[in-house]
Order: structure tokens, then C-alpha cells, then sequence
């Protein structure tokens, strides 16, 4: 079987998508590695190569470059070319189910409550939608003894938020966006296990006399949901951040974190990788905090940092649920004061944390890694 991979552009997309390269080749699959096309005229003369070359097309989150997207449909129609697509974000932001052909189409998604919410959507575009989370390579993240100058507590990694111009455009020339932002934090800050999403969805629906399916079909209401998510989704992030890390921590990302941490707290932006597993092996445990567009979906750190057997504190999700044994693998919380709580809980006892942690960390090896994705998805595909 041979397998074209379109390699995306980003932080930690690529690598990403060279695991799962890497494991379709150990499944036996030959795989022609590729970049995605750039420019408009890369596009034609690209697509001329596909017929009849290749079982199928393996790309994540449809490449994520929206002039590519216009021609994907177009493609599988004309070569009868089955796409491989994982999403690792909400596929709505790919103009996913219209932008493709069922018939030539295999999705799958790493968040549970996407892929239940487009159900209907992607029952009446006559395809389906396979579940399938995030995963880690053992082989760049395990555990290690790290002689270093520094030695975290507790540590995050992560962005402030994705930068989105057109929000912060929005935001800019709307000042009681703001306002609105605030009193809506207080409300939802009591209980982070409803997904923002839909937490906000609701709020519209006591706000504006619309009966359900009137509002749903507003523009203006998706636009709404979406620049009030991205703005809660950074309070968010700031808030616990400072609520269970101090002094003795360390936060990574983007120099936005300077606009409300303290110097000695952030440490610069780290690259995906060897460099990231050396952080959270100097760290006695990994803060969690999930992304806007999230219904229930897992992150990335809570597979890295657990294959390095180090504990890890994120937000509850059913989706912990179905994959680990909650209790006994993993903590937990819902709000800015469990967070804090169990972040004591952590170091009052880093035996019993520890413990957790090489727990999930052979659950990890054994069930999470891109080598099992990649079979998933062979799978799949030999049935599809």
C-alpha cells in the first residue's frame, strides 16, 4: 500500500505528522512524504501527479491552508482519490464536511464531543466521522534523569492564545466586548467541565428571543460564540496559570505571558521536542489547561508528559473517563479552587503522585501512542 502525507506547516503539527509517518512506515506501508503545496500554482500542477499513484491521501486538519482547502473536493472527484484527514481542531474552521467528497473522504477527530456534535452534519453530507484522540512517541517523550540548572515544581507549556487577527480586530473596535468577557468569566469560572463552546451557546439562547434553530443558522451569533471563546479561552488560561503557579514553577510560550507574570515565572518559548521532554522531566508535575475550541478533546500534554511519567493536572473531561482510570492515573479538576487544591494534593504526597504517573504511563505506551493511531486508521481505510 502507498500512502502520500502532506506535511503541514506550524508549531507542532509537523511533528505531529512525522510520527504518524513514522508509524505507518513501521506498519509496512510505503509512504511518500511530501510539503503541502504553497502557492496556487504549486496546486495544479501538484494535483497531476495523484492518479492512480496512491491508496489514499493522509493529511492533518486538511493541511490547514485555506486556499488548499477550495481544491480538495475537486481532486478527490477527478482522481478518485480517498483523503485521509485527521483533525486535531475543530474541523468546523476547515469548512469540513462541505469543503470534501463523502465517497472519497475518511475523517476522523480527536475530540469525542466534535465528533457527536457533527453526527447530523455529517449524516446528512453522506459520510462519517471516526473518533480518534491525540497520542505521543515513546521514542522522543520517556522518562530521564536531567542534571539541570533548573528545577520546576510545577510546570506549563503553552501560548497565551493562538493569535486570531480578525478577533482581535473585532475585540479592538468593540470596547463592551470586554465588560461582557468579564461578567461571562465569573459565571463560567465555577465550573470549567461544561465545554466553553456550549456554555456560551446557551447564554445566547437565555439572551436573544430566537427560537434554537433560527439562532444556530445566524452568522452573527457564530461569530458572536466564536470571539467571546477565544477571549474567555485566554482568561482562562492566565487565571489558572496564576492561580496554581507561583515562585517555585515555570511557564513557557509566547512573550505574552509577560503582560501579567511576573519575570521570574516565564521562560521563554521551548520547541516541540527532545528540548520539551527535558522540561518536564526537571518538573514534579505538568498543569494542563484545555483550548477554546475544545468540547472534550485531550491535549498533547496530557500524552508527552505522561509518557515521561511525570504527573500531570489538567481539567476534567469525559473524555478522561473513557481512555484512563481517572482515580487512579491521573488529577483532576473543574475550577480555579480544585486546581489548587490538587495541586497540594500533588506535592504533600509526590509518592502517591508518582505513582499515578507511571500508572497512566504504561497505559500510555500500551494504548496511546501513533503507532496505534496509524493501525486505527489502516484499519479503516482497508474497510472503507
Amino acid at each position: 500500500m502507498r500512502l502520500l502525507a502532506l506535511r503541514p506547516q506550524g508549531r507542532v503539527l509537523p511533528s505531529i505528522h512525522e510520527f504518524m509517518v513514522k508509524a505507518f512506515k513501521n506498519l509496512g506501508t510505503e509512504v511518500h512524504n511530501t510539503p503541502l503545496p504553497a502557492q496556487n500554482d504549486e496546486f495544479l500542477s501538484w494535483a497531476s501527479r495523484l492518479q492512480g499513484k496512491y491508496r489514499a491521501i493522509f493529511t492533518i486538519n486538511l493541511g490547514g491552508n485555506q486556499k488548499f482547502l477550495k481544491y480538495v473536493k475537486e481532486w478527490q472527484i477527478e482522481h478518485r482519490q480517498i483523503w485521509i484527514i485527521w483533525f486535531v481542531d475543530d474541523p468546523a474552521g476547515y469548512n469540513f464536511p462541505q469543503a470534501c467528497d463523502p465517497s472519497y473522504t475518511l475523517a476522523f477527530c480527536w475530540d469525542r464531543g466534535l465528533v457527536q456534535e457533527m453526527k447530523g452534519l455529517c449524516s446528512e453530507w453522506g459520510g462519517y466521522m471516526h473518533y480518534l484522540p491525540l497520542a505521543t512517541d515513546p521514542e522522543i517523550f520517556f522518562p530521564e534523569t536531567i542534571v539541570h540548572r533548573y528545577h520546576w515544581r510545577g510546570v506549563f507549556v503553552g501560548v497565551v492564545a493562538h493569535l486570531n487577527k480578525l478577533f482581535e480586530k473585532i475585540i479592538a473596535s468593540h470596547p463592551n466586548l470586554a465588560e461582557e468577557v468579564d461578567n461571562l468569566w465569573e459565571i463560567y469560572k465555577r465550573d470549567f467541565s461544561v465545554p466553553l463552546v456550549t456554555f456560551l451557546w446557551k447564554r445566547l439562547e437565555q439572551k436573544m428571543p430566537l427560537a434554537r434553530g433560527d439562532l444556530q443558522a445566524n452568522w452573527l451569533a457564530h461569530l458572536w460564540v466564536k470571539v467571546i471563546t477565544y477571549q474567555l479561552a485566554k482568561k482562562k488560561r492566565r487565571e489558572v496559570v496564576s492561580k496554581v503557579l507561583d515562585g517555585q514553577d515555570g511557564v513557557f510560550g509566547d512573550k505574552d505571558w509577560l503582560t501579567f507574570l511576573k519575570n521570574y515565572l516565564y521562560h521563554g518559548s521551548i520547541p516541540y521536542g527532545e528540548e520539551l521532554r527535558q522540561i518536564y522531566n526537571c518538573a514534579s508535575f505538568v498543569l494542563d489547561i484545555r483550548p477554546g475550541q475544545s468540547r472534550t478533546g485531550l491535549t498533547q500534554r496530557i500524552f508527552d508528559a505522561s509518557a515521561c511519567g511525570v504527573p500531570v493536572l489538567t481539567e476534567w473531561s469525559p473524555e478522561l473517563e473513557h481512555l484512563f482510570e481517572l482515580k487512579e492515573e491521573i488529577y483532576t479538576f473543574r475550577n480555579l479552587e480544585e486546581a489548587a487544591e490538587r495541586r497540594d494534593l500533588i506535592i504533600a504526597d509526590m509518592a502517591e503522585a508518582k505513582k499515578k504517573a507511571n500508572k497512566i504511563r504504561e497505559r500510555i505506551r500500551a494504548e496511546h501512542t501513533y503507532y496505534q493511531r496509524a493501525r486505527y486508521i489502516l484499519e479503516c481505510l482497508q474497510k472503507f
